[in-house]
């Protein structure tokens, strides 16, 4: 079962087909590169336990069902100054009330965009900058937000939540 995707970020990727990452029901955290322009029909429908997603500047277009019944979904980051096209489904049965950090000056432009607006728009001054140095009471590790991603320190290495060591 895929589990995590690391895409190239070297500008090659500007299309993510339909259907791609289809059921991926264990992918839980998702970096889409820049350079990407156009996400497709149904690219991530269902990938149900799908809960940190981030879009580039680059991003222009998100097809219907894009990211349909990603209902554990907590947080969207999208660094698109202009909002990305979306249509009514293609967030289907995602919660909105979850914050949508976008750029600042952008936030007008995402509260008018009909399909935007009905989202939880933020600021990205109001995203989560860091938490250091939470101990756990039973072990003896750290947990760490470092850009949006929850980071644990244990015995002087850092691993993700997936529990892969990150270098």
């Amino acid at each position: 079962m895929l589990s995590s995707v690391e895409f190239a970020n070297n500008g090659a990727l500007t299309h993510i087909g339909n259907w791609a990452f289809y059921n991926c029901h264990e992918l839980t955290e998702l970096a889409i590169p820049e350079g990407v322009t156009e996400i497709g029909h149904a690219a991530f429908y269902g990938c149900t336990y799908l809960t940190e997603l981030t879009l580039p500047s680059s991003v222009q277009k998100i097809a219907e069902n894009a990211f349909a019944l990603c209902s554990k979904l907590k947080a969207m980051h999208i660094k698109a100054a202009v909002p990305p096209t979306i249509q009514a489904k293609t967030f289907f049965d995602v919660n909105r009330q979850i914050p949508v950090y976008i750029p600042t000056a952008s936030t007008e432009a995402y509260e008018n965009d009909p399909f935007w607006r009905e989202f939880n728009i933020q600021s990205e001054n109001e995203a989560p900058a860091a938490v250091d140095n939470i101990q756990s009471p039973n072990n003896n590790s750290q947990k760490l937000l470092h850009n949006g991603q929850l980071l644990i320190i244990r015995n002087g290495k850092t691993y993700s939540m997936m529990g892969q060591e990150m270098q």
